[in-house]
C-alpha cells in the first residue's frame, strides 16, 4: 500500500508541475499577444509619421524612422517565431 501510496504522490506532483507549465504558457502567449497588438500601433504610427516627413522632405528624420521601422519588423518575426512555436507545442 505504500508504493501505492507514493506512487500516487509522484503523479500529483507531475500533476502540479504541469500545471503550473500549462499556466505559464497562458501567461507569455497573452504577453505575447499585448505584445503583437503594441507593435501594430507603433508600426501605424511609423507609417504615418513617414508620410508627414516624406511630404515635407525631411531626410534625417526619415532615415531614423526607417531605422525603428527596420526594428520593429525584427520584433515582429522573432514575435511569429515565437508564436510557431507556442502553436507547436
Amino acid at each position: 500500500m505504500k508504493r501505492f501510496s507514493d506512487q500516487i504522490k509522484v503523479v500529483r506532483n507531475q500533476m502540479d508541475k504541469f500545471l503550473e507549465l500549462t499556466a505559464s504558457i497562458e501567461i507569455s502567449f497573452k504577453k505575447s499577444e499585448k505584445h503583437t497588438e503594441e507593435i501594430k500601433t507603433k508600426k501605424v504610427e511609423t507609417n504615418e509619421l513617414r508620410k508627414y516627413l516624406v511630404k515635407y522632405g525631411l531626410p534625417k528624420e526619415l532615415n531614423e524612422l526607417a531605422v525603428k521601422q527596420r526594428e520593429v519588423t525584427n520584433k515582429e518575426m522573432k514575435l511569429q517565431e515565437i508564436k510557431e512555436i507556442k502553436e507547436n507545442l
